[in-house]
């Protein structure tokens, strides 16, 4: 039914050029007159039921043959798209090329397609970070630091610290008596240490994957991160009282110098998030419902006007997200 040409362009975008007989644009002439007839008023005659002629001397030949053209169009759309296995990540720009009763439409379509991207080992470079373990403990600093900051936090009302007592831990949550604290806070300084060393690690092993990765980032993926960090930030701003306008107006700065600065940043972000997709996919690594189900009701309960199907999808995407990293992370028990 139609010819097409399709020609890659670069940052994983793609032209479509083709046409479309005019027989084809026919058979949508009843549904493109009841569209632009649908509003237009006549004396004498019922809304939404003008004749042909009448339609056409309102909105003319030119009109109708371009309605006619938008129709067919987003029918034959699909169709290219599945027939030539193409992932589109944005609908496309359509420009129509050639438009004349009797004669084949011309038309092009330039859209962003999810980009081709090629992996480095990152089995061995996962290997390499993960591969040397490190033991972590709760030195006499750490716990005389943490004990400190309890006790400065839990002053007295005449300004006098809390001395350290049965009693006292207690008070602070689930500890039985001052040697079941000391145990428990140097369980937690140790775990805390193991959390941030772990995502050291995880943030050197992104940084370095991105880096060895062939991914032709296309614009829209970069401006669609980039706008989630612009609203993260206002959110954050808001949330303390302030006015988005009048803080920038304090730093300086304007929402375009943000973009221009962060810009290298969303594209990273961007990176990361296709690369740990992509990853998932190769390695078979999906969140299961279970799990998906209680982290919306985890979101939920925190955030009850949270739409659920954005939580839905938010909680899949971390899950999964985590799910690779622990693969990775084991890989050195499996060389």
């Amino acid at each position: 039914m139609f010819e097409i040409k399709i020609k890659k362009l670069p940052k994983s975008e793609i032209e479509i050029e083709g046409q479309l007989p005019f027989s084809f644009l026919e058979e949508h002439k009843v549904q493109a007159l009841k569209k632009l007839g649908a509003n237009l008023r006549v004396p004498g005659f019922r809304e939404g039921h003008l004749p042909e002629k009448i339609i056409l001397g309102k909105v003319g030949e030119a009109n109708l043959l371009k309605e006619m053209a938008e129709l067919a169009l987003s029918k034959t759309y699909p169709q290219i798209i599945i027939q030539n296995k193409i992932d589109p990540i944005e609908k496309p720009n359509v420009s129509i090329t050639k438009l004349a009763r009797g004669n084949p439409l011309g038309f092009k379509m330039r859209l962003a397609v999810m980009p081709e991207i090629k992996l480095p080992d990152y089995q061995e470079i996962a290997e390499e970070i993960f591969s040397k373990k490190e033991t972590f403990e709760a030195t006499k600093e750490d716990k005389e630091n943490l004990i400190g900051e309890l006790l400065e936090s839990q002053k007295e009302e005449d300004g006098k610290k809390s001395e350290l007592s049965d009693e006292f831990v207690k008070n602070l949550g689930d500890f039985k008596n001052l040697e079941d604290f000391n145990k428990k806070i140097e369980e937690g300084i140790k775990k805390e240490k193991e959390f941030r060393d772990r995502e050291k690690k995880r943030l050197r092993l992104m940084e370095e994957i991105i880096a060895k990765t062939e991914l032709g980032l296309p614009d829209i993926i970069t401006e669609s991160e980039l706008q989630k960090m612009i609203a993260g930030f206002k959110a954050d701003i808001e949330r303390v009282g302030l006015k988005t306008d009048g803080y920038l107006k304090e730093s300086g700065k304007t929402e375009d110098d943000l973009r221009k600065e962060w810009r290298g940043e969303a594209e990273k972000r961007a990176k990361g998030r296709l690369i740990l997709n992509k990853i998932a996919i190769t390695e078979s690594l999906v969140a299961n419902e279970k799990e998906i189900e209680h982290e919306v009701e985890h979101i939920l309960s925190h955030h009850p006007k949270a739409d659920r199907e954005r939580a839905k999808l938010y909680a899949e995407q971390m899950l999964t997200n985590e799910k690779v990293f622990r693969f990775l992370e084991k890989q050195e028990k499996l060389k």
